[in-house]
């Protein structure tokens, strides 16, 4: 293997990965590729949608009882020592949870929108890799066509700057799929 003393780059390094390369980091299958190309959710995404789905609703659930439960303990507590304080923030925290309950379930609603649509939306073009620095690190960036999608950075690597790409993604919730180069 040479490596180019300029950039420091392997030539391999530089090859535009297949694939299978793209594969298990993205935890799609070649049959999950050809149901995509033929712009359709395989049988496995479909099962991954569905998992989300009532991940979210477990999550959302739960945290809506959460938020009740200090919301009504510190609006209690509030009246008992008649504390306007605990009580705002009882009422607030009511406020919070209204919030998030709207957020779990628009959420909800975007993976059941993808799951009842069975089709994946086709985006291709030329691919730009964005680095974002921040605060508590990088956010990882891959625009494809004027799309954006954060990734981490094992995804960020396999990605080529500058070369032609074709991403799959559910319509409305957004989720990446599966990915090859043209």
């Amino acid at each position: 293997m040479v490596v180019n003393p300029i950039t420091s780059v392997s030539p391999d390094d530089m090859a535009v990965p297949d694939a299978a390369v793209l594969m298990p980091l993205f935890q799609f299958s070649a049959a999950d590729l050809e149901a995509n190309r033929a712009g359709k959710l395989s049988a496995a995404q479909q099962t991954r949608l569905q998992n989300r789905q009532r991940r979210s609703f477990t999550m959302g659930s739960l945290g809506f009882v959460g938020f009740a439960f200090v919301a009504t303990l510190l609006i209690f507590l509030g009246q008992q020592n008649q504390s306007v304080i605990l009580s705002f923030v009882g009422v607030m925290l009511t406020v919070c949870n209204a919030i998030f309950v709207g957020m779990v379930a628009r959420y909800w609603l975007r993976l059941n929108a993808d799951l009842r649509a069975g089709s994946v939306e086709i985006i291709s073009g030329k691919l730009e890799r964005i680095l974002q620095p921040n605060r508590q690190g990088n956010n990882y960036v891959l625009r494809v066509a004027g799309k954006q999608f954060s990734v981490n950075k094992e995804q960020f690597k396999a990605f080529r700057h500058d070369t032609r790409y074709r991403l799959y993604q559910a319509a409305h919730s957004g989720m990446l799929f599966s990915a090859e180069p043209e």
